[in-house]
């Protein structure tokens, strides 16, 4: 799993989430976005990218242990 912010020095993570997507060896891990954004389209975006769940900041504890105990395929797309 991959916690991924939207904003990084470099590489956004849009752009991660498009790389990650032609790798192989790569393409099935599961990254959760971690965005101070709530934009509709940013999330929208990062779902059709391959992110496997979007979560706003600042997220909770309990949050985090939600997503980790998620197993890949109950995960919606």
């Amino acid at each position: 799993m991959i916690f991924l912010d939207l904003k990084m020095p470099g590489r956004n993570g849009f752009e991660v989430l498009e790389w990650l997507q032609t790798q192989p060896t790569l393409k099935s891990l599961r990254v959760v976005i971690l965005s101070g954004s709530q934009e509709p389209a940013d999330i929208d975006r990062a779902r059709k990218l391959g992110a496997a769940d979007y979560v706003v900041k600042p997220v909770a504890v309990e949050r985090l242990r939600e997503l980790l105990s998620k197993q890949p395929s109950s995960l919606e797309k």
